[in-house]
Protein backbone atom coordinates (compact mmCIF):
# COMPACT_ATOMS: atom_id res chain seq x y z
CA UNK A 1 0.00 0.00 0.00
CA UNK A 2 3.01 2.47 0.91
CA UNK A 3 4.49 2.24 -2.69
CA UNK A 4 1.07 2.56 -4.41
CA UNK A 5 0.79 5.56 -2.93
CA UNK A 6 4.11 6.68 -3.17
CA UNK A 7 3.17 8.99 -5.95
CA UNK A 8 1.64 11.55 -3.10
CA UNK A 9 4.93 11.75 -1.27
CA UNK A 10 7.95 13.88 -2.00
CA UNK A 11 10.03 10.99 -2.97
CA UNK A 12 7.75 9.91 -5.97
CA UNK A 13 9.39 9.68 -9.29
CA UNK A 14 8.73 10.30 -12.52
CA UNK A 15 7.10 6.86 -13.34
CA UNK A 16 5.24 7.02 -9.64
CA UNK A 17 3.86 10.51 -11.41
CA UNK A 18 3.19 9.00 -15.00
CA UNK A 19 0.99 6.02 -13.38
CA UNK A 20 -0.92 8.24 -11.32
CA UNK A 21 -1.90 11.06 -13.76
CA UNK A 22 -3.44 7.83 -15.84
CA UNK A 23 -5.37 6.65 -12.89
CA UNK A 24 -6.74 9.82 -11.43
CA UNK A 25 -7.82 10.78 -14.61
CA UNK A 26 -9.47 7.66 -16.05
CA UNK A 27 -11.45 7.93 -12.32
CA UNK A 28 -12.63 11.25 -12.83
CA UNK A 29 -14.04 10.40 -16.45
CA UNK A 30 -15.66 7.20 -15.42
CA UNK A 31 -16.87 8.73 -11.67
CA UNK A 32 -18.15 11.59 -14.38
CA UNK A 33 -20.15 8.71 -16.14
CA UNK A 34 -21.90 8.41 -12.88
CA UNK A 35 -22.89 11.69 -11.91
CA UNK A 36 -23.80 12.28 -15.77
CA UNK A 37 -26.34 9.15 -15.67
CA UNK A 38 -27.62 10.31 -12.17
CA UNK A 39 -28.45 14.20 -13.91
CA UNK A 40 -29.76 12.98 -17.30
CA UNK A 41 -31.59 9.55 -16.87
CA UNK A 42 -34.92 10.76 -15.72
CA UNK A 43 -34.98 13.82 -18.25
CA UNK A 44 -33.96 11.83 -20.59
CA UNK A 45 -36.85 9.23 -19.92
CA UNK A 46 -39.27 11.71 -20.18
CA UNK A 47 -38.74 14.18 -22.97
CA UNK A 48 -36.71 11.24 -25.42
CA UNK A 49 -37.25 7.63 -26.41
CA UNK A 50 -33.61 7.10 -26.35
CA UNK A 51 -32.41 7.33 -21.86
CA UNK A 52 -29.02 6.57 -22.32
CA UNK A 53 -28.14 9.10 -25.06
CA UNK A 54 -26.17 11.28 -22.90
CA UNK A 55 -24.28 8.86 -21.40
CA UNK A 56 -23.64 6.96 -25.11
CA UNK A 57 -22.71 10.69 -26.46
CA UNK A 58 -20.60 11.01 -23.08
CA UNK A 59 -18.66 7.41 -23.48
CA UNK A 60 -17.82 7.91 -27.10
CA UNK A 61 -15.69 11.08 -26.23
CA UNK A 62 -14.23 10.04 -23.27
CA UNK A 63 -13.08 6.51 -25.63
CA UNK A 64 -11.63 9.09 -28.05
CA UNK A 65 -10.05 10.99 -25.35
CA UNK A 66 -8.13 8.20 -23.97
CA UNK A 67 -6.93 7.05 -27.12
CA UNK A 68 -5.45 10.61 -27.69
CA UNK A 69 -4.01 10.60 -24.49
CA UNK A 70 -2.29 6.95 -24.80
CA UNK A 71 -1.04 8.48 -28.07
CA UNK A 72 0.08 11.81 -27.09
CA UNK A 73 1.84 10.04 -23.73
CA UNK A 74 4.47 8.97 -26.20
CA UNK A 75 5.00 12.64 -27.51
CA UNK A 76 6.67 15.32 -25.06
CA UNK A 77 5.36 18.95 -25.86
CA UNK A 78 8.59 20.29 -26.81
CA UNK A 79 8.55 17.85 -30.17
CA UNK A 80 5.13 19.62 -30.77
CA UNK A 81 7.29 23.36 -30.61
CA UNK A 82 7.50 23.24 -34.50
CA UNK A 83 3.82 22.96 -35.11
CA UNK A 84 2.68 25.54 -32.29
CA UNK A 85 2.64 28.42 -34.61
CA UNK A 86 0.62 26.01 -36.93
CA UNK A 87 -1.50 25.29 -34.51
CA UNK A 88 -2.05 28.57 -33.08
CA UNK A 89 -3.28 29.92 -36.40
CA UNK A 90 -5.88 27.11 -37.32
CA UNK A 91 -6.96 27.62 -33.52
CA UNK A 92 -7.83 31.08 -34.13
CA UNK A 93 -9.29 30.55 -37.55
CA UNK A 94 -11.67 28.59 -35.81
CA UNK A 95 -12.62 30.80 -33.12
CA UNK A 96 -13.13 33.57 -35.51
CA UNK A 97 -15.16 30.65 -38.06
CA UNK A 98 -17.83 30.29 -34.73
CA UNK A 99 -19.10 34.03 -35.74
CA UNK A 100 -19.87 33.42 -38.75
CA UNK A 101 -23.50 32.83 -38.74
CA UNK A 102 -23.77 30.06 -41.18
CA UNK A 103 -20.87 28.06 -40.09
CA UNK A 104 -20.91 28.18 -36.40
CA UNK A 105 -23.30 25.93 -34.43
CA UNK A 106 -25.56 28.82 -32.21
CA UNK A 107 -26.95 27.02 -28.80
CA UNK A 108 -28.99 29.11 -26.01
CA UNK A 109 -28.20 32.56 -28.04
CA UNK A 110 -23.91 31.67 -27.92
CA UNK A 111 -22.17 30.70 -30.96
CA UNK A 112 -19.52 28.28 -29.54
CA UNK A 113 -19.07 25.13 -32.09
CA UNK A 114 -18.25 24.08 -34.94
CA UNK A 115 -19.98 20.75 -36.38
CA UNK A 116 -22.93 19.19 -37.76
CA UNK A 117 -26.04 16.97 -35.07
CA UNK A 118 -23.90 15.85 -32.30
CA UNK A 119 -20.50 16.19 -33.67
CA UNK A 120 -19.56 19.02 -32.01
CA UNK A 121 -16.37 20.82 -31.22
CA UNK A 122 -15.98 23.95 -29.20
CA UNK A 123 -12.67 25.58 -30.08
CA UNK A 124 -12.17 27.61 -27.13
CA UNK A 125 -11.27 24.61 -25.37
CA UNK A 126 -8.72 23.79 -28.09
CA UNK A 127 -7.43 27.27 -27.74
CA UNK A 128 -6.92 26.96 -23.72
CA UNK A 129 -4.44 24.35 -24.83
CA UNK A 130 -2.86 25.61 -27.96
CA UNK A 131 -2.33 29.20 -26.16
CA UNK A 132 -0.32 26.76 -23.54
CA UNK A 133 1.44 24.98 -25.92
CA UNK A 134 2.33 28.23 -27.90
CA UNK A 135 3.77 30.23 -24.52
CA UNK A 136 5.32 27.91 -23.79
CA UNK A 137 7.22 27.45 -26.75
CA UNK A 138 8.03 31.03 -27.58
CA UNK A 139 8.82 31.40 -23.46
CA UNK A 140 11.22 28.50 -22.80
CA UNK A 141 13.42 30.50 -25.85
CA UNK A 142 13.77 33.78 -24.55
CA UNK A 143 15.17 35.01 -21.53
CA UNK A 144 13.49 36.34 -18.68
CA UNK A 145 16.18 39.13 -18.70
CA UNK A 146 14.76 40.17 -21.93
CA UNK A 147 12.77 43.44 -22.27
CA UNK A 148 8.68 43.44 -22.07
CA UNK A 149 7.79 43.64 -25.90
CA UNK A 150 10.04 40.53 -26.64
CA UNK A 151 8.62 38.20 -24.27
CA UNK A 152 5.74 39.14 -22.24
CA UNK A 153 3.72 40.92 -25.09
CA UNK A 154 3.81 38.58 -27.80
CA UNK A 155 1.42 36.63 -25.33
CA UNK A 156 -0.36 39.02 -24.04
CA UNK A 157 -1.36 39.40 -28.05
CA UNK A 158 -1.92 36.24 -28.71
CA UNK A 159 -3.91 35.89 -25.41
CA UNK A 160 -6.34 38.90 -25.89
CA UNK A 161 -6.95 38.15 -29.80
CA UNK A 162 -8.30 34.62 -28.87
CA UNK A 163 -9.79 36.13 -25.65
CA UNK A 164 -11.24 38.81 -27.47
CA UNK A 165 -12.91 36.25 -30.18
CA UNK A 166 -14.10 34.27 -26.95
CA UNK A 167 -16.13 37.35 -25.19
CA UNK A 168 -18.06 38.13 -28.55
CA UNK A 169 -19.24 34.35 -28.63
CA UNK A 170 -20.54 35.31 -25.77
CA UNK A 171 -18.41 33.50 -23.32
CA UNK A 172 -16.58 35.37 -20.69
CA UNK A 173 -15.92 32.64 -18.33
CA UNK A 174 -13.68 30.94 -20.52
CA UNK A 175 -12.31 34.00 -21.53
CA UNK A 176 -10.96 34.85 -18.38
CA UNK A 177 -10.31 30.94 -17.59
CA UNK A 178 -7.63 31.72 -21.11
CA UNK A 179 -6.15 35.12 -19.58
CA UNK A 180 -5.21 33.37 -16.13
CA UNK A 181 -3.63 30.16 -18.17
CA UNK A 182 -1.48 32.87 -19.92
CA UNK A 183 -1.06 34.78 -16.77
CA UNK A 184 0.35 30.90 -15.13
CA UNK A 185 2.66 30.78 -18.38
CA UNK A 186 4.23 33.72 -17.41
CA UNK A 187 4.64 32.90 -13.79
CA UNK A 188 5.88 29.35 -14.80
CA UNK A 189 8.59 30.74 -17.10
CA UNK A 190 10.31 33.34 -14.84
CA UNK A 191 8.52 36.05 -16.18
CA UNK A 192 9.82 39.45 -13.64
CA UNK A 193 7.72 40.34 -11.30
CA UNK A 194 7.01 44.04 -12.31
CA UNK A 195 5.71 42.92 -15.25
CA UNK A 196 3.28 40.49 -13.55
CA UNK A 197 2.44 43.17 -11.48
CA UNK A 198 1.32 45.39 -14.53
CA UNK A 199 -0.41 42.60 -16.93
CA UNK A 200 -2.63 42.04 -13.35
CA UNK A 201 -3.60 45.48 -13.13
CA UNK A 202 -4.21 45.87 -16.64
CA UNK A 203 -6.31 42.46 -16.86
CA UNK A 204 -8.20 43.25 -13.60
CA UNK A 205 -9.39 46.58 -15.41
CA UNK A 206 -10.14 45.28 -18.91
CA UNK A 207 -12.29 42.71 -16.57
CA UNK A 208 -14.06 45.22 -14.77
CA UNK A 209 -14.89 46.87 -18.42
CA UNK A 210 -15.90 43.47 -19.74
CA UNK A 211 -18.18 42.27 -16.88
CA UNK A 212 -20.04 46.03 -16.70
CA UNK A 213 -19.64 46.17 -20.96
CA UNK A 214 -23.23 43.90 -21.18
CA UNK A 215 -26.69 44.29 -19.72
CA UNK A 216 -26.80 40.77 -19.06
CA UNK A 217 -23.48 40.57 -17.24
CA UNK A 218 -24.10 43.07 -14.82
CA UNK A 219 -27.04 41.18 -13.65
CA UNK A 220 -25.53 37.98 -13.81
CA UNK A 221 -23.08 39.90 -11.28
CA UNK A 222 -26.30 41.64 -9.24
CA UNK A 223 -27.68 37.77 -9.13
CA UNK A 224 -24.51 36.54 -7.55
CA UNK A 225 -24.45 39.12 -4.90
CA UNK A 226 -28.27 39.15 -4.12
CA UNK A 227 -28.83 35.23 -5.36
CA UNK A 228 -32.39 35.14 -3.22
CA UNK A 229 -33.81 38.24 -4.19
CA UNK A 230 -33.30 36.91 -8.38
CA UNK A 231 -34.15 32.90 -7.01
CA UNK A 232 -37.27 32.65 -9.81
CA UNK A 233 -34.99 34.50 -12.27
CA UNK A 234 -31.36 35.11 -13.24
CA UNK A 235 -29.92 33.39 -9.89
CA UNK A 236 -32.95 29.97 -10.32
CA UNK A 237 -30.15 27.77 -11.51
CA UNK A 238 -27.50 28.61 -8.46
CA UNK A 239 -30.36 28.80 -6.03
CA UNK A 240 -31.32 25.26 -6.89
CA UNK A 241 -27.84 23.99 -6.83
CA UNK A 242 -27.73 25.34 -3.12
CA UNK A 243 -30.79 23.97 -2.53
CA UNK A 244 -29.59 20.24 -3.36
CA UNK A 245 -26.44 20.88 -1.40
CA UNK A 246 -28.81 22.08 1.92
CA UNK A 247 -30.65 18.64 1.61
CA UNK A 248 -27.27 16.25 1.12
CA UNK A 249 -25.89 16.72 4.33
CA UNK A 250 -23.16 14.76 5.50
CA UNK A 251 -23.05 11.50 3.05
CA UNK A 252 -25.68 12.37 0.38
CA UNK A 253 -29.29 10.84 -0.67
CA UNK A 254 -27.69 8.30 -3.15
CA UNK A 255 -27.10 8.49 -7.02
CA UNK A 256 -30.16 9.16 -8.47
CA UNK A 257 -32.54 10.03 -5.66
CA UNK A 258 -32.22 13.65 -5.04
CA UNK A 259 -33.52 16.65 -6.62
CA UNK A 260 -31.18 17.51 -9.20
CA UNK A 261 -31.75 14.50 -10.92
CA UNK A 262 -35.00 15.57 -11.90
CA UNK A 263 -33.87 18.87 -13.35
CA UNK A 264 -34.80 20.71 -10.80
CA UNK A 265 -31.01 22.43 -11.23
CA UNK A 266 -31.62 22.96 -15.13
CA UNK A 267 -28.76 21.25 -17.22
CA UNK A 268 -26.92 20.31 -14.03
CA UNK A 269 -24.64 17.43 -16.17
CA UNK A 270 -22.53 20.29 -17.42
CA UNK A 271 -21.40 23.24 -15.71
CA UNK A 272 -23.42 22.02 -12.28
CA UNK A 273 -22.27 18.94 -11.73
CA UNK A 274 -20.83 19.77 -8.71
CA UNK A 275 -24.37 19.92 -7.38
CA UNK A 276 -24.90 16.63 -8.56
CA UNK A 277 -22.14 15.17 -6.69
CA UNK A 278 -22.59 17.32 -3.98
CA UNK A 279 -26.36 16.09 -3.26
CA UNK A 280 -25.53 12.10 -4.49
CA UNK A 281 -22.81 11.79 -2.40
CA UNK A 282 -22.70 14.71 0.60
CA UNK A 283 -20.19 16.97 2.39
CA UNK A 284 -18.06 13.47 2.57
CA UNK A 285 -18.17 12.58 -1.05
CA UNK A 286 -17.73 16.46 -2.46
CA UNK A 287 -14.67 16.94 -0.31
CA UNK A 288 -13.63 13.87 -1.42
CA UNK A 289 -13.65 14.83 -5.19
CA UNK A 290 -12.04 18.16 -4.18
CA UNK A 291 -8.86 16.00 -3.07
CA UNK A 292 -8.76 13.94 -6.13
CA UNK A 293 -8.70 16.84 -8.17
CA UNK A 294 -5.98 18.44 -5.40
CA UNK A 295 -3.86 15.11 -5.97
CA UNK A 296 -3.90 15.98 -9.69
CA UNK A 297 -2.88 19.40 -9.59
CA UNK A 298 -0.12 18.58 -7.05
CA UNK A 299 0.90 15.56 -9.56
CA UNK A 300 1.20 18.06 -12.60
CA UNK A 301 3.58 20.48 -10.69
CA UNK A 302 5.57 17.63 -9.79
CA UNK A 303 5.67 16.99 -12.99
CA UNK A 304 6.68 20.47 -14.22
CA UNK A 305 9.91 20.11 -11.70
CA UNK A 306 10.83 16.49 -12.72
CA UNK A 307 10.80 17.58 -16.64
CA UNK A 308 14.08 17.38 -18.53
CA UNK A 309 13.46 19.98 -20.57
CA UNK A 310 12.14 24.03 -20.14
CA UNK A 311 9.32 23.93 -22.17
CA UNK A 312 7.71 21.33 -21.31
CA UNK A 313 8.58 22.20 -17.43
CA UNK A 314 6.53 25.59 -18.49
CA UNK A 315 3.89 23.91 -20.46
CA UNK A 316 3.07 21.52 -17.49
CA UNK A 317 2.81 24.51 -15.07
CA UNK A 318 0.43 25.75 -17.06
CA UNK A 319 -1.47 22.74 -17.43
CA UNK A 320 -1.55 22.41 -13.54
CA UNK A 321 -2.81 26.21 -13.06
CA UNK A 322 -5.12 25.13 -15.67
CA UNK A 323 -7.19 22.40 -14.12
CA UNK A 324 -6.67 23.97 -10.76
CA UNK A 325 -8.09 27.27 -11.60
CA UNK A 326 -11.17 25.62 -13.77
CA UNK A 327 -12.18 23.56 -10.68
CA UNK A 328 -11.92 26.56 -8.66
CA UNK A 329 -14.22 28.78 -11.15
CA UNK A 330 -16.57 25.52 -11.62
CA UNK A 331 -17.07 24.64 -7.83
CA UNK A 332 -16.73 28.29 -6.43
CA UNK A 333 -19.38 29.42 -9.21
CA UNK A 334 -21.59 25.90 -8.00
CA UNK A 335 -21.65 27.22 -4.28
CA UNK A 336 -22.34 30.76 -4.59
CA UNK A 337 -18.97 32.21 -3.71
CA UNK A 338 -18.30 33.00 -7.49
CA UNK A 339 -20.55 34.73 -10.24
CA UNK A 340 -21.69 31.63 -12.64
CA UNK A 341 -19.08 31.53 -15.36
CA UNK A 342 -20.19 28.15 -17.81
CA UNK A 343 -16.51 26.67 -17.13
CA UNK A 344 -17.24 22.67 -16.27
CA UNK A 345 -15.60 20.49 -13.89
CA UNK A 346 -12.64 18.88 -15.65
CA UNK A 347 -13.03 15.53 -16.74
CA UNK A 348 -16.62 15.71 -14.84
CA UNK A 349 -19.04 17.45 -16.64
CA UNK A 350 -20.70 16.48 -19.49
CA UNK A 351 -19.06 17.58 -22.43
CA UNK A 352 -16.92 16.33 -25.59
CA UNK A 353 -14.31 18.88 -26.44
CA UNK A 354 -13.29 20.08 -22.88
CA UNK A 355 -12.94 16.08 -21.90
CA UNK A 356 -11.07 15.21 -25.04
CA UNK A 357 -8.55 17.98 -24.90
CA UNK A 358 -7.63 17.47 -20.86
CA UNK A 359 -7.22 14.06 -21.51
CA UNK A 360 -4.65 15.31 -24.38
CA UNK A 361 -2.82 17.82 -22.24
CA UNK A 362 -2.67 15.27 -19.74
CA UNK A 363 -1.30 12.60 -21.93
CA UNK A 364 1.26 15.18 -22.92
CA UNK A 365 2.09 15.97 -19.17
CA UNK A 366 2.92 12.06 -19.24
CA UNK A 367 4.72 12.13 -22.75
CA UNK A 368 7.00 14.95 -20.32
CA UNK A 369 7.69 12.35 -17.20
CA UNK A 370 8.08 9.36 -20.73
CA UNK A 371 10.94 11.79 -21.94
CA UNK A 372 12.26 12.32 -18.42
CA UNK A 373 12.05 8.73 -17.89
CA UNK A 374 13.98 8.04 -21.17
CA UNK A 375 16.78 10.37 -20.28
CA UNK A 376 17.49 9.28 -16.58
CA UNK A 377 19.23 6.23 -18.12
CA UNK A 378 17.26 4.21 -14.91
CA UNK A 379 14.17 3.62 -17.41
CA UNK A 380 14.96 1.35 -20.33
CA UNK A 381 12.17 0.07 -22.89
CA UNK A 382 11.13 -2.88 -20.77
CA UNK A 383 10.54 -0.72 -17.81
CA UNK A 384 8.81 1.60 -19.68
CA UNK A 385 6.54 -0.82 -21.35
CA UNK A 386 5.40 -1.47 -17.71
CA UNK A 387 4.18 1.73 -16.86
CA UNK A 388 0.79 2.74 -17.98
Amino acid sequence: MKDKLRFLSGEATPEDIYRAIFWIALGLVGFGVVMVFSATYFVSVANSSVPYSAIIHQVIWITLGLALMFLTSKISPSWLSKLAPILLFLTIAALGAVLIPSVGQNVYGSSRWLGFGSLQVQPSEVAKLVLILFASSLLAKRDPKLGFRYRTLPVLVVTGTMSGLIVIEPDLGTSVLVAVIAFAVLIGSGTRARELILVTGGGLALGVVMAIDKPYRVARILAFLHPWAHRSTSSYQEVQALAAFATAHLTGVGVGVGQSSYNYVPNAQTDFIFAVVGQNLGLVGALAVLLVFVALVVMLFRASMLSSNRMDSIFCFGVAFWIGAQVFFNVGAVEGLLPVTGVPLPLVSAGGSSTVILLVALGLVRGSLSRTMKQNGGSNKEQLTNVL
